[in-house]
């Protein structure tokens, strides 16, 4: 999972005389920019004409980032999982105000992104898009083919916002209307006021149910006021509401790990979770949470296996998938006592992890299958000869 509190990542004021910033339903400006783009060909930011209408996908992402920030290396795999995610849907563009040593620095750290990258070299362009007072980076925003700005805001949740558009499910009025009031919790923030933070989330929530940074942003006031019933009421309140976002059960799961008195509300989060019909990478990621952070928890254990048992993997899943989730029943089968059928599904999953080419994959799962074996090789009954 991203960090909780990226949002309060890196922040850059650029002097500019330009004091604006493209929010949800506004046109982006067609023209010329003093962009130079590094080992790629430009990407048109405004409207697309007739040739390229037909030739360009339908969402284009600009993403604002710094070169030099702790996370830029994650930044770039996330925008690189996101074009694999969508191929042929998404054009991704990274423009960052830092000089061009530094971004090609960037770029030769991922020889095989095909991420296009400019600099902004006269830092005109960036609060072109950003200004509101501070830019918070990394900052990605969706533009349709019409030159039409849909949605902005934090990488992380990039891939949950394409899926929105192309589901249906994208409200491009209610996505500018809680950006505004992102933007109003994002000041309450630099001023320290906690409280108005968590007010301003209810607007937001009501625009945009599960909003990820209104929900991170107000978690984070919650718990710094140590209000942490309130922290719970807000991210479990969210989950009841925005039943399809599966990363919703992830904060509750991660509350409930980092809180010992919210450990009341882990079987019935677990009950709930089991019964909706989440991807299956996020299922199989979820059991995994459980049967590596509840140490002598059966309702932990159980749970992992309720959820796995309503995970039917389908029979042309990649083999990644079907790699993770094998890994993920031995460990199961190993927290039920059974060695012996850890072994064997743990087998399968070293193979599916070379079949995958996750060469990291395999040698963990290596590793796993070697504690397996030595468990069962000094175990009573194989000492005792039963």
């Amino acid at each position: 999972m991203w960090k909780k509190f990226a949002f309060l990542g890196g922040m850059l004021a650029l002097g500019s005389s330009v004091l604006h910033a493209y929010f949800p339903g506004d046109m982006t400006a067609n023209g010329k920019n003093k962009l130079e783009w590094i080992n790629c060909s430009p990407m048109e930011m405004g409207r697309l004409n007739s040739e390229q209408f037909n030739n360009f996908p339908e969402l284009r992402s600009v993403v604002f980032m710094l070169t030099r920030a702790q996370d830029s290396d994650r930044t770039m795999a996330i925008l690189n999982d996101i074009r694999r995610r969508y191929p042929g849907k998404i054009l991704i563009a990274g423009i960052t105000p830092d000089n061009v040593s530094d971004a090609r620095e960037l770029l030769q750290r991922h020889p095989d992104s095909r991420i296009r990258f400019a600099v902004d070299m006269d830092r005109k362009f960036t609060p072109l898009y950003m200004n509101d007072s501070a830019m918070i980076f990394p900052m990605a925003f969706l533009i349709d083919r019409h030159g039409k700005v849909i949605w902005r805001g934090e990488v992380p949740d990039l891939a949950e916002a394409a899926e929105d558009y192309y589901n249906g499910r994208m409200n491009v009025h209610n996505q500018r209307e809680c950006a505004k009031v992102i933007k109003q919790m994002q000041q309450a923030m630099r001023d320290g006021n906690m409280v108005k933070i968590i007010e301003l989330s209810k607007a937001a929530f009501s625009l945009d149910p599960g909003n990820p940074t209104a929900l991170r942003m107000a978690l984070f006031a919650a718990e710094s006021l140590r209000d942490i019933n309130q922290a719970w009421n807000i991210v479990y309140g969210q989950y009841n509401f925005a039943e399809r976002r599966a990363r919703i059960a992830f904060m509750a799961l991660d509350m409930i790990i980092r809180y010992q008195e919210l450990q009341i509300h882990l079987e019935s989060l677990i009950d709930s979770f089991s019964s909706r019909e989440y991807p299956v990478m996020s299922r199989c990621a979820f059991a995994d949470a459980l049967l590596n952070n509840f140490h002598y928890s059966y309702i932990a254990v159980l749970g992992a296996r309720k959820v796995l048992e309503r995970t039917p993997m389908p029979a042309d899943a990649p083999a990644e998938q079907m790699a993770f989730t094998l890994a993920v029943k031995a460990r199961l089968w190993y927290a039920l006592g059974d060695l012996p059928g850890a072994i064997e599904i743990q087998q399968e999953a070293v193979q599916m992890f070379k079949n995958s080419g996750d060469e990291n994959g395999s040698r963990n799962a290596e590793r796993n299958l070697k504690f397996f074996r030595i468990l069962q090789q000094n175990s009573p009954a194989a000492n005792t000869g039963n």
